[in-house]
């Protein structure tokens, strides 16, 4: 057994310790720093930063010579570099630049429209005349609820709608009705009242992006939308009733510059899903502007030859359909 430290040679011993720890960080510290710069920092250019070989000598010499407990605290620095590295990583900024590159393709969307009406001349049918849609008198309605979702990924981009509602139940009134056969179902307006509009598209590479899409659209013409959130007013205008709601169509846009574009489209007239007539299309073409600081604005022509196969209106296929309670005294 060796013999035991005196008082002064232990506190002597711990205090040659205690320089050789100091002097140990003081030069790991300064080896790889120029001179009056303190360490540098996880994940910067070192390019600029000087090695300094005696510096580093010397510190790897202390290390050898140091104690357990110095030897122990070296440990921390790649700690403290991982932690930092990882905090470098993942700061907000990065992440924020990660989250917009990367948006999700589908946008999800949908809006009920609910009212309560009451009609001062109390119709017997409880229903208002010449009222297309606001018209259940003295009842809370539900009279619509739609879900849809949107996506725009890789240039392939469409939209799907789905709705339910006596909104839907009135205007899809107008659809053509065709038999079907025990072989072939039936087209008219029950079968397709739940769909809002489904299209879908692509956008080719040629000069500044053509777009073509095909299905089911809303109407591009008018002063009001399919959506009471969409218009001015909560109650549409029976003009709104006159007005196409609907068309099943193949249409090409282009953008002229970054505001002005074109489009050309060829449909099954409109309000007719399965065309009534399969011996004309109608045809439209539109030129549209939508400034940054206004409201967009549109040129837009259409031709066709439609006619009603059954029944004669103005509005060939769009015949306006006679709403329930039309008979009622108003």
């Amino acid at each position: 057994m060796g013999s035991l430290l005196s008082p002064t040679e232990l506190a002597d011993g711990l205090r040659r310790e205690d320089r050789l720890r100091r002097s140990h960080t003081r030069v790991c510290s300064s080896a790889f720093a120029p001179e009056g710069v303190g360490p540098p920092l996880v994940g910067l250019d070192h390019s600029a930063w000087k090695l300094r070989a005696p510096r580093l000598q010397e510190s790897q010499e202390v290390c050898n010579r140091n104690s357990v407990n110095s030897r122990s605290r070296t440990l921390f620095v790649p700690v403290a570099l991982a932690a930092c590295t990882l905090s470098l990583v993942t700061s907000p900024g990065d992440a924020a630049a990660d989250t917009k590159d990367e948006a999700p393709p589908i946008k999800l969307s949908g809006y009920a429209e609910a009212f309560y009406q009451w009609n001062t001349n109390n119709p017997s049918n409880g229903l208002t005349n010449a009222r297309g849609f606001d018209n259940h008198d003295r009842t809370f309605t539900l009279s619509n609820v739609a879900l849809g979702a949107q996506w725009d990924y890789q240039n392939v981009l469409g939209e799907v709608t789905l709705q339910v509602g006596h909104t839907p139940s009135t205007y899809y009134l107008s659809e053509p009705s065709h038999g079907g056969t025990d072989a072939a179902n039936s087209s008219d307006g029950e079968l397709w009242k739940f769909v809002q509009q489904a299209y879908v598209g692509y956008r080719f590479g040629i000069g500044r992006g053509l777009t073509v899409t095909a299905g089911l659209f809303l109407p591009p013409i008018g002063p009001e939308a399919m959506a009471v959130r969409d218009s001015w007013n909560w109650s549409r205008s029976n003009l709104f009733f006159a007005l196409p709601f609907y068309y099943s169509a193949v249409r090409a846009s282009y953008p002229l510059t970054k505001t002005w574009s074109v489009t050309a489209s060829v449909s099954n007239g409109w309000n007719s899903v399965v065309d009534a007539n399969k011996k004309s299309r109608s045809r439209r073409s539109s030129v549209t502007q939508e400034p940054r600081s206004s409201p967009p604005c549109s040129i837009s022509a259409e031709s066709s030859a439609e006619r009603a196969p059954s029944k004669a209106g103005p509005f060939g296929t769009c015949s306006i359909p006679t709403p329930p309670g039309r008979q009622a005294r108003g």
